[in-house]
């Protein structure tokens, strides 16, 4: 929904359809930027490539809303900058989505 939002803001794109002729492009990866699908795929493989290296951290939207901070626990660590608890609060704070708004 949000590709949907975004392209309807950006003029020179002038997409005038409805959400469900969106869902029908995206789904079919008939969309600016192609394939939504295969660019994920294409990722995640290239990033099982780079775990190996430990040179890829891969996040996803929904843990940071649902578990900020094990996100950033986990993200301090593969940093190797761990974080304690308190510290790992204020980070909480400062990078909450309002914050950025």
């Amino acid at each position: 929904m949000s590709f949907y939002h975004h392209e309807m803001l950006w003029p020179v794109l002038d997409f005038r359809g409805s959400l469900d002729d969106y869902s029908r492009l995206f789904r079919s990866g008939s969309v600016l930027y192609g394939c939504y699908w295969r660019h994920l795929r294409d990722c995640l493989r290239a990033g099982r490539r780079a775990l190996l290296k430990d040179k890829f951290v891969h996040l996803w939207y929904e843990d940071l809303v649902s578990d900020l901070p094990g996100v950033i626990t986990r993200l301090a660590r593969d940093l190797d900058r761990p974080v304690d608890r308190e510290e790992c609060l204020r980070l909480v704070e400062r990078v909450k989505f309002d914050n950025f708004r």
